[in-house]
């Protein structure tokens, strides 16, 4: 984002349960108001973020993006060229084991992308593995 990544946004810790995904969205969203005064955010996307790992019989392809929240806001960011990309708003914790060459990837689809660090943890991972006569469709 511009200006960088709010202090608050370093060390933000983002509370666990049902009853605290509405502090969580307030929160979220008061870290997106600095940006504001230049940039309306059109779309937030609250799903998760996920390094994947996908196993096939021959070969495995490591940190693919993955994740809801990370579909959801390419899909966004499709419909939303430059500057209109700057409207498409989504958080990333990134742990202690996050790789640089997906910050770059992710920076450079010119989103509202909040990557916040967290580096006392890694970062979500999930493995999906396909047998030879197995695929998603």
């Amino acid at each position: 984002m511009r200006g960088g990544t709010p202090e608050c946004a370093k060390t933000w810790p983002m509370a666990i349960g049902p009853a605290s995904q509405l502090n969580n969205l307030i929160a979220l969203l008061s870290l997106f108001r600095y940006d504001m005064a230049t940039t309306q955010i059109e779309f937030v996307s609250l799903g998760m973020f996920i390094i994947d790992e996908i196993e096939f019989s021959t070969r495995t392809v490591h940190d693919v993006l993955g994740g809801a929240g990370t579909y959801s806001a390419i899909g966004a960011r499709i419909v939303s060229p430059p500057p209109a990309s700057k409207s498409v708003g989504w958080i990333v914790d990134a742990g202690h084991d996050f790789p640089a060459e997906l910050r770059d990837v992710i920076n450079s689809w010119d989103t509202s992308c909040l990557i916040r660090a967290t580096p006392w943890r890694k970062t979500t991972r999930g493995w999906n593995g396909y047998g030879d006569n197995e695929h998603r469709g």
